[in-house]
């Protein structure tokens, strides 16, 4: 019975670790080099967003993984449009002077988690 309340525990404090969400309104605002993690059920793969004025995007994963594509901003959220390949959705979460986009794939298979 002792797991389940750790389980809760250890999910609390994770989630009390991300500053607040804050609705983005602009791509410009969140324009740079973003680095953290995708993962899925099977890895935890390093990956570097990096986001540009225009729109545009790019992204690599330490495994040789990459892509790039557009994005446009949806009710807040920064939305990507991949060339290839699925898309997802990533809110800011914002506070404390720490900025961190948080993810999931379109597919629900894979999640991201970046800083600045």
């Amino acid at each position: 019975m002792r797991c389940p309340a750790l389980l809760l525990a250890a999910v609390l404090v994770g989630c009390a670790s991300a500053p607040p969400v804050k609705p983005i309104g602009d791509v410009k605002s969140v324009v740079g080099v973003w680095q953290g993690f995708l993962t899925t059920k099977d890895v935890r793969d390093p990956l570097i967003l990096t986001i540009r004025e225009d729109g545009s995007y790019a992204a690599a994963t330490s495994l040789g993984g990459g892509m790039s594509g557009t994005l446009r901003i949806h009710e807040g959220k920064l939305v990507l449009q991949p060339a290839q390949g699925r898309g997802g959705t990533l809110t800011l979460h914002e506070g404390k002077g720490k900025r961190m986009l948080r993810g999931l794939r379109d597919d629900g298979a894979a999640t991201l988690e970046l800083r600045e």
